[in-house]
């Protein structure tokens, strides 16, 4: 029985010489991989802008929009600009215009009437300051 136990305690130490051989070869090996002299980056850094995570896309509120009665159209621009039209007897009567700012689903705008508040309630639906509401053209 003796000779199994030194036999197990042989096998344990050369266990433990052939990781510490096979960990040495993978550091040499690790090491002569890198880079004998270090460049600057061609990417310093990256980084995200910090209104990017705010701010809403615009593309969901451009074009033209009709309240429910057809009494006003409103367009809204590419450009941050908008003009509303109000209809009376088929024609154009009053029109404003003027500026918006957009947060998530929420436009803002400002202009020579006041300022409104429109939310996108999808696609096709807007609604101005919560209960009037417009239909895409």
């Amino acid at each position: 029985m003796k000779k199994n136990e030194m036999s197990a305690c042989e096998n344990f130490e050369r266990r433990k010489v052939v990781k510490g051989i096979v960990g040495g070869i993978t550091a040499v090996t690790a090491y002569s991989l890198l880079p004998a002299r270090w460049d600057t980056p061609l990417i310093e850094s990256v980084f995200l802008p910090a209104h990017a995570a705010t701010s809403g896309n615009s593309k969901g509120f451009i074009g033209s929009w009709e309240d429910q009665d057809s009494i006003s159209i409103i367009t809204f621009n590419e450009n941050n600009t908008f003009l509303q039209k109000f209809m009376i007897d088929g024609r154009v009567g009053d029109v404003f215009s003027g500026t918006y700012t957009i947060s998530g689903n929420t436009l803002t705008a400002s202009g020579t009437n006041g300022s409104n508040t429109y939310t996108l309630i999808d696609d096709n639906t807007l609604s101005m300051n919560g209960f009037l509401i417009f239909k895409r053209m």
